[in-house]
């Protein structure tokens, strides 16, 4: 496996130390602060590296900034996962689903296949839109590529199946996990809360 250059392993920390010190990566001054080690990045000549960029895709996503975020990534030559997954990501969590759902289908085009950190992501876009059957295709992706039912990608799907009114299906995701916590829990049994099962919430 390619190792990380140095100057990006100095990135990330900077850009850790920046969300320790602001509670996350909400505030201005934060966003400010990030702009300014972008700045640095560029001017030291690492701008165009793509762990780097994929670093800053995420800050700007993280932050809220996706005109930024969506700006770094157009300029990045070799598009990596993980920068795909953080616009995803970023467009889902800053209520932009509509737009999220155009990069995942951008990311399917392009010839780079998804992986469980993607469907996450999709899959709560897909919920609230509503559409259980492209819910339904991933599911079936899923299952046909072996993909792990990790924690995350199982409560997304309850949480798809119970935005839909599938319970059912949010109970078979739920029974097939390998292992849950309790925000697989709390989805299963607010599935059944909202739908009418009392008995089998409690």
């Amino acid at each position: 496996m390619k190792k990380k250059p140095r100057h990006h392993q100095q990135l990330k920390l900077k850009q850790k130390q920046i969300g320790d010190n602001n509670n996350g990566f909400t505030s201005l001054s934060t966003l400010r602060i990030g702009k300014g080690v972008h700045c640095h990045a560029v001017v030291s000549g690492f701008g165009l590296d793509t762990y780097v960029q994929a670093a800053f895709v995420m800050f700007y996503s993280k932050c809220g900034d996706m005109g930024a975020a969506r700006q770094v990534f157009d300029r990045m030559p070799e598009k990596s996962i993980v920068a795909w997954n953080s616009l995803v990501s970023g467009f889902e969590k800053n209520g932009l689903t509509e737009e999220g759902i155009r990069v995942f289908y951008q990311m399917r085009e392009s010839g780079l296949e998804p992986d469980s950190a993607t469907f996450v992501s999709v899959l709560s876009a897909f919920a609230q839109t509503g559409a259980i059957s492209l819910g339904s295709w991933v599911h079936q992706y899923i299952v046909c590529e072996g993909l792990d039912l990790n924690v995350k990608l199982g409560t997304a799907l309850i949480n798809l199946y119970s935005r839909c009114g599938d319970v059912g299906k949010a109970r078979e995701v739920f029974d097939k996990m390998k292992e849950t916590n309790v925000a697989a829990w709390t989805a299963m049994i607010s599935a059944y809360g909202t739908h009418g099962y009392g008995k089998e919430a409690v």
